[in-house]
């Protein structure tokens, strides 16, 4: 259905809060009073607001690196509220994400590069010269279903030839993946 509410995007606040901003009265917060405001109004908005945190309680008020983001940069809510605070000067951020931070912090500094995020060995190859594989702490059906903006599929037919190579490449993975899936499907039998 077509509505212009759909084509000219609005931002709304809450009238106690567009009055008295962080002095209004927080008690009723929910009730749904609501007052459209332009996007320059709301910009304007966001940069004082941000000029009196910083000023009240300084730079390390400022956190840019909370939220999460649905499949698409675009949709990335915490790389763009980084990017407005950014763009006003001094806060906090972070280095690295929840997968892999450490490492990405570290290896740099060890073997040059980080590594984490690099191109990997290819399949061909892997299955070309492995005669052993080992898996620590990794599930292979798993760890292929998610990858950080869409599921990874092509990794199963690399499975399928792996399973079927003479002569056979031999899997050793951790205790705990054994206890996970004990028998892998994939595989037929445990590792």
């Amino acid at each position: 259905m077509y509505t212009t509410r759909r084509v000219f995007v609005t931002r709304w606040y809450a009238w106690n809060w567009l009055r008295k901003r962080h002095l209004s009265d927080t008690s009723q917060r929910g009730d749904n009073r609501f007052v459209r405001v332009s996007w320059d109004e709301a910009l304007d908005m966001f940069y004082e607001e941000l000029e009196r945190v910083q000023k009240t309680h300084g730079p390390s008020a400022l956190l840019t690196a909370s939220g999460w983001q649905s499949t698409g940069m675009f949709h990335n809510a915490s790389g763009m509220l980084a990017k407005a605070i950014a763009l006003h000067g001094n806060s906090v951020g972070t280095g690295g994400d929840y997968s892999t931070g450490a490492a990405q912090v570290i290896l740099p500094r060890v073997v040059g590069s980080m590594e984490v995020y690099e191109q990997q060995t290819s399949w061909p190859l892997v299955l070309q010269n492995s005669k052993t594989i080992v898996l620590w702490g990794s599930d292979l059906l798993k760890n292929q279903q998610a990858n950080w903006w869409c599921p990874d599929h092509d990794v199963y037919e690399y499975y399928e030839q792996l399973k079927a190579k003479s002569p056979p490449v031999k899997l050793r993975s951790s205790a705990s993946i054994r206890l996970l899936h004990p028998p892998m499907s994939i595989w037929g039998a445990s590792m």
